[in-house]
Order: structure tokens, then sequence, then C-alpha cells
């Protein structure tokens, strides 16, 4: 079979306005995607020991750590984002507890697990890197008369970048989101 030409001229400046809408097309598609990036790619879920009361405002216990005020806020900025109450007279208290396994190959100065915001404190150049970290944590919903554990999530994910704010207003986010619910097998 031979091959015929096409119908019709094709001109350089077709060719031009094809090649800047096809360039145009890709930006947009790479763009996308760098602001669609996840922060973690993992599972968690979620279980609901006792009922929440409502309504339901939530106590975050504050260390007075001064190096931790900006990890914390931008945890709570995810709480908010997810639906959590987080100011008037608290019914539960938040506690959160994460430990980040370096990537194989990778060991860690500072090993272990951490209550809070700990393993997301040291920023400076020389600091273990969490890129490609396992990041493991446990989040429970304690109520604060009665002392019991209403809610528990646990998470599991492979750590995506560098920028541990955005990683702790996420997961801020899904703990929100998943306040009082139950889950199995969500993706994070």
């Amino acid at each position: 079979m031979r091959n015929r030409p096409f119908p019709g001229s094709v001109t350089s400046t077709s060719h031009g306005i094809l090649f800047v809408a096809s360039s145009a097309i890709c930006w947009l598609a790479l763009l996308h995607g760098v602001h669609a990036a996840s922060t973690c790619a993992g599972t968690y879920s979620a279980s609901v020991v006792h009922p929440i009361p409502s309504p339901n405002v939530v106590l975050l216990p504050d260390k007075g750590r001064p190096e931790t005020a900006d990890l914390r806020s931008r945890f709570v900025a995810g709480l908010h984002r997810g639906g959590v109450v987080t100011s008037g007279q608290p019914v539960m208290r938040l506690d959160l507890t994460v430990m980040a396994i370096p990537a194989p190959g990778m060991v860690s100065r500072t090993p272990g697990s951490y209550h809070g915001y700990g393993w997301a404190l040291d920023s400076e150049p020389s600091a273990d890197s969490t890129l490609s970290a396992t990041l493991l944590a446990l989040v429970t919903l304690t109520n604060v008369k009665t002392y019991e554990t209403n809610w528990v999530l646990s998470l599991e994910c492979k750590v995506l970048t560098e920028d541990k704010g955005s990683l702790l207003e996420r997961l801020g986010e899904l703990v929100g989101r998943s306040a009082g619910k139950e889950v199995q097998n969500g993706r994070f």
C-alpha cells in the first residue's frame, strides 16, 4: 500500500500554531501535576471506639515549645480545613504520635518515635531527609472527662516531599475529615 500525502497544504504558520498549542497543553499538564502532587502516599484506617460527644471541640496539648509553634499551626490549619473545631470548651483531646523510618539505605541521626511534631523539627541542611521515608502516625481522640479513647486513626505512607509543614497540614486535614468516623483502607 502506497502512502498518500494528506490533502491540503501545511504552512510554517500552522506548524507554529500547532507547536505553541501542544506546548501550552504540556505545560498545563505539568503544572497541574505539580500542584496536585501528594505529600505522602499510603493508606490509613480509623475506628470509633466510643461515640464522640457533640459538639466535638478538640483540645490539642501544647508542650509550650516555641520551636514547634509553626509546625503546630500548620497541623491546626489542616484540622480546621477538615472541619475540626479547636476553640471553645474542649470535649476531646487529640494526641499525635509519629515515627519517620528512613528510606532504605539511609541512616537516621535521630531515630525513634515522637509525640507530636518532633520528627519534623530538624530543618537544617544537614537534617535527615524525609523524602522516601515511611511515615507511621497514630492519632487518638480521648474524652477529657472520662479519659476513654473514643477514636483512633492509624496511617502509613511514603513521604513524597521535603516540606514537613505541608505534610503536617495535609495530615491535619485528613484527621479533620475523618474524626469520629469509621474508615477502612482509606487512601492518603
